[in-house]
């Protein structure tokens, strides 16, 4: 998501030599402190994300991403020192990020539309048994687990 789709995109992304961390502009404001990804010639922010459909919420979570990924640097630098270079900085860092994106989606993400598609299904195909008063004597009064 934000470190590109192959090593082109990447490049322009990257703060090479300082301790593996990402390129990010600060300012004097309360949270530009904390850095923001650059502009282009456009005015859109360089973030990994290439694809049409980016918005705003993609560049906010890409600037939180960054801004995560340099935190990481920070306090790998803390524990390591000179010990690691650049890349492995990068690399260490980057597994992290990436191993917090797949657990957003796995739960948070995932878990919301599993339970919005489980519960349009029952609606649609079972709310009648919630609703039961009693049988009426007609159709089937057996229901199977199976039958979902």
């Amino acid at each position: 998501m934000i470190y590109g789709n192959n090593e082109d995109e990447l490049r322009p992304l990257r703060d090479y030599n300082n301790n593996g961390k990402m390129k990010l502009e600060y300012l004097s404001t309360p949270d530009g402190q904390f850095g923001y990804p650059p502009v282009n010639s456009d005015g859109d922010l360089i973030t990994g994300i290439t694809a049409k459909t980016k918005n705003l919420f993609t560049d906010m979570f890409a600037t939180i991403l960054l801004r995560e990924h340099n935190r990481l640097c920070n306090e790998f630098f803390a524990e390591h020192g000179n010990d690691w270079d650049d890349e492995k900085y990068f690399q260490e860092a980057r597994k992290w990020v990436i191993a917090f994106i797949q657990k957003i989606t796995y739960f948070e993400y995932r878990k919301f539309n599993i339970y919005v598609v489980f519960v349009d299904y029952i609606e649609v195909h079972y709310l009648d048994l919630f609703i039961y008063d009693s049988w009426n004597g007609t159709g089937n009064s057996f229901t199977s687990i199976y039958s979902i």
